[in-house]
């Protein structure tokens, strides 16, 4: 059979499970969707590269579907002639196989690919990824594994990298919330929105919780706008308490959070037993940016015609993203070259990067590093700024 052919039978099963799904119909949505997953995992046998991946996703996600039909149908009543449902629990249904997941194997980033940072690391083995590979001498010494970690610093750092990591290195099926998956127009919806992810989670035998401007779901309770977002950071307030008591027999559960506003956040998350590890992460220093030019580069024709050095101190006071752009830019102004050049002298060369240098300034904030400088110090940012420190770009510069 054509691969095309199998791929439309199998998109034929999955219309017909979320068909049966939605008239409540499980038994039979879990009949559809086990015979798609049969077909997936074909599909990831013959193939290779991106497309296997693709294909990997889907299928991770329709095993869950299928462990979540398992739990409904043997909760289900005996009577096996009904096979409707509420409207209640099918939503319920819907709204739990809506929630972002990704399998361990998905995911692309380890600790090696996080340039320098050392101190960072550190920590973070020293929470997330010890009690992982030494969960004996953690149950010897009664240290609590999982919790939070809270990732605070300027945007652009790799603080959403570093989560990444830490969920590849301990191999934990990785939940990455961002505000559009919690905040709902419906009264009390974006409480239960939390709910869900943490319940979720907790079915996995190792998982991580990822909450992306976590500033947004903290806010200080005193100056809210609304009872709901009181409400909504209550509910986290609640699920947290719990994270650390998690027992073997239900897995471990790290949550993250990430933030370039940690000013904003309630004090009740910076306490002990919810973000108890407060991970400041910083710009990438010298060798930071160094080794983010070298990674970027490295397999490209021509790199060793590169002055790494000067780029490093071009790139002073640049973010992590801000590097990378740079390399791709110059990578752009290569392709440019060699096609005007009709495909001739296809190498990396100095000029490239020189051009780059010409259009690509840091996105770095002078009124942000200060804010963070100052809140990392003092805990605070009360009267932050003055007038002579207005939000503007970092000085521009040129490659000399």
């Amino acid at each position: 059979m054509k691969k095309s052919d199998v791929i439309l039978k199998f998109e034929m099963e999955q219309s017909n499970a979320m068909m049966c799904l939605s008239r409540g119909q499980y038994a039979e949505a879990k009949a559809s969707l086990l015979t798609a997953c049969t077909i997936l995992k074909k599909l990831v046998e013959q193939t290779a590269g991106d497309e296997s991946r693709y294909f990997e996703i889907y299928l991770f996600n329709i095993e869950r579907q299928i462990k979540f039909l398992d739990e409904k149908l043997n909760g289900k009543s005996s009577d096996k002639t009904s096979n409707v449902v509420d409207r209640g629990q099918q939503k319920q249904v819907a709204d739990n196989a809506d929630i972002n997941v990704v399998s361990p194997r998905m995911l692309k980033y380890t600790f090696d690919d996080v340039a320098g940072l050392e101190q960072v690391k550190q920590v973070v083995k020293d929470k997330a990824i010890n009690p992982y590979y030494y969960p004996g001498l953690y149950k010897m010494f009664k240290k609590n594994a999982g919790g939070g970690i809270l990732l605070y610093g300027l945007p652009g750092t790799g603080k959403t990298m570093i989560a990444q990591a830490i969920a590849k290195e301990t191999n934990a099926t990785f939940f990455p919330v961002k505000t559009s998956d919690i905040i709902s127009k419906w009264f009390g919806e974006s409480s239960k929105n939390i709910s869900r992810i943490f319940d979720e989670a907790r079915k996995c035998s190792n998982a991580v919780i990822f909450f992306d401007e976590i500033e947004v779901f903290t806010l200080q309770r005193d100056k809210a706008d609304s009872d709901a977002v009181g409400r909504l950071v209550c509910e986290l307030l609640a699920q947290m308490d719990g994270v650390q008591m998690v027992g073997e027999s239900q897995g471990r559960l790290l949550v993250i959070g990430a933030t370039n506003k940690p000013w904003k956040i309630d004090s009740a998350f910076l306490r002990p037993g919810r973000f108890d590890e407060q991970i400041y992460v910083p710009l990438p220093d010298e060798e930071s940016r160094k080794n983010i030019i070298i990674n970027n580069i490295c397999c490209v024709p021509g790199h060793e015609n590169i002055d790494i050095d000067k780029l490093v101190a071009y790139t002073f006071n640049f973010n992590g993203a801000d590097v990378k752009y740079l390399c791709e830019k110059a990578k752009e102004f290569a392709i440019r070259r060699i096609i005007a050049n009709h495909m001739k002298d296809r190498l990396f060369m100095q000029q490239d990067f020189d051009n780059a240098c010409l259009e690509v300034k840091s996105s770095v904030v002078l009124s942000d590093v200060y804010k963070m400088d100052l809140w990392q110090r003092d805990g605070n940012c009360d009267g932050l700024l003055s007038n002579n420190c207005a939000e503007r770009p970092m000085a521009e510069r040129v490659c000399a």
